[in-house]
């Protein structure tokens, strides 16, 4: 593949990761209307300023630490990766929705935990991606973990930033703050 066609296939990706995220936005907030149309653009874009934070480095790092490693080999692994992780979040979305009705206790927890189910998806859909483009090796680590820390740190925090997903916020909702707090000293 040229690497137009790469870029090409990474846009195609990432816009249909960016769709399918904002359907899961809609499921997390169906117990309430006006979170549900605000997720529309709150989810995506809170997928969209984590790659921005964590892809520019990952692809510093690859540069750094391999001279065999193409940038738009990461490039790809990671868009197709970030598709299929939003493309689990929506095959979820149902249950996500169901849980959203019908229990203010589980709703929340299910919606994060279609979340980091979502994640592992990615993961290995990007490891098994960055195989078959034949970008393998231990050079390849330094990026990929890399990529994947500062992705997680800053969606983490951004969801401390952006407006709320779903109607009571999470332990993940209140960034690193929250994390290891209590419930009352969050509030």
């Amino acid at each position: 593949m040229s690497r137009a066609e790469r870029m090409y296939i990474a846009g195609i990706a990432f816009a249909g990761a960016l769709a399918c995220a904002a359907i899961w936005g809609l499921a997390a907030g169906s117990g309430s209307g006006s979170f549900a149309i605000r997720n529309l653009a709150s989810v995506p874009m809170l997928v969209v300023v984590s790659t921005l934070a964590a892809l520019p480095l990952g692809m510093l790092a690859l540069r750094l630490t391999t001279a065999t490693g193409r940038a738009s080999d990461l490039l790809v692994a990671h868009s197709g990766a970030t598709f299929a992780g939003a493309l689990t979040m929506l095959l979820l979305a149902p249950l996500v929705a169901l849980y959203q009705f019908s229990s203010a206790w589980a709703g929340p927890i299910v919606a994060v935990l279609t979340v980091v189910v979502a994640f592992i998806c990615g993961i290995f859909v990007f490891i098994r991606m960055l195989h078959k483009l034949g970008a393998v090796g231990s050079s390849i680590v330094i990026p990929v973990v890399l990529l994947a820390v500062v992705q997680v740190a800053s969606l983490a925090q951004l969801a401390a930033l952006a407006p709320p997903i779903m109607p009571t916020r999470t332990t993940f909702g209140h960034g690193v703050d929250g994390i290891g707090l209590s419930s009352e000293a969050i509030r």
